[in-house]
């Protein structure tokens, strides 16, 4: 091509596709060209993974670098047992950790091998005994070379009911992540507390630790459940004077990751 060529006519339009070509410069002339998809750094897309376990997400023909976001799951809140005259009130679950990466030197339609953490969900009161909400799981991607892992937050404190002021802790929050670029750890639950231990006594079920956690309450019965794919933690299952038989922790939120492909 010859040197010092001009272009013009040129107007604003629609925004580039990935497959346009920009001509280079390089050696006193228009000699190379270049794909817009294949600008350093540009970014490509980014996706949420919701579900899986031991599943793959496989990255884009341009994708040279990945930022991840890894949230693991949380834990289910404490269980309250039932006795007349008495009141239990279960401590909230932990909300799962996280953990921030970035995957570099990646090649064309490379795999990323990833694993959601479930909220904690099953652990079901029995009579009037203690029984701690379930713990979360934790969440893990690896390009590899490098796993990434956030931890699972724990499931709140059971309690069993009796006439007197009492308190049982919420579920810690998942211990700080490994292997990121950053790492971080989940806010734990709140306390489940009998204020006065009869039949009309007050009390409140612990709330779950992170946002879309179940919040603590006042109204008997089963815990409320974190919101889907927050990493939070459920409230704790309230009873007074034996109503209802017995509560349920609210059920944890399940993890997620985020993943941002980079040019």
């Amino acid at each position: 091509m010859p040197t010092n060529t001009t272009i013009t006519g040129l107007t604003d339009g629609t925004p580039a596709a990935v497959t346009d070509e920009i001509p280079v410069n390089r050696s006193g002339g228009l000699d190379r060209k270049i794909s817009v998809g294949s600008i350093p750094g540009r970014l490509i897309s980014s996706v949420t993974l919701t579900t899986g376990s031991g599943a793959t997400h496989t990255l884009s023909s341009l994708t040279r670098r990945a930022l991840v976001y890894v949230k693991a799951g949380g834990g289910q809140g404490g269980c309250a047992g039932a006795l007349a005259g008495s009141a239990g009130a279960g401590g909230g679950g932990g909300e799962g950790g996280e953990s921030w990466h970035l995957f570099t030197g990646l090649t064309p339609s490379a795999s990323l091998t990833y694993t959601i953490g479930a909220g904690g969900s099953t652990a079901v009161f029995s009579g009037n005994t203690v029984v701690n909400g379930q713990d979360g799981a934790d969440t893990t991607i690896t390009d590899g070379t490098t796993t990434v892992t956030a931890k699972k937050g724990s499931g709140g404190t059971g309690m069993a009911s009796a006439a007197a002021v009492k308190m049982v802790a919420g579920g810690a929050g998942g211990v700080i992540a490994t292997n990121g670029t950053y790492n971080g750890y989940g806010a734990p639950g709140g306390a489940g507390i009998i204020t006065a231990g009869t039949g009309a006594g007050t009390a409140v079920s612990g709330g779950g630790g992170g946002k879309g956690a179940g919040a603590g309450s006042t109204a008997t019965g089963n815990g409320t459940a974190a919101a889907a794919n927050s990493g939070a933690g459920g409230s704790g299952g309230l009873v007074i004077n034996n109503s209802p038989a017995g509560a349920n922790g609210g059920a944890g939120g399940s993890g997620y990751i985020i993943v941002w492909e980079f040019a």
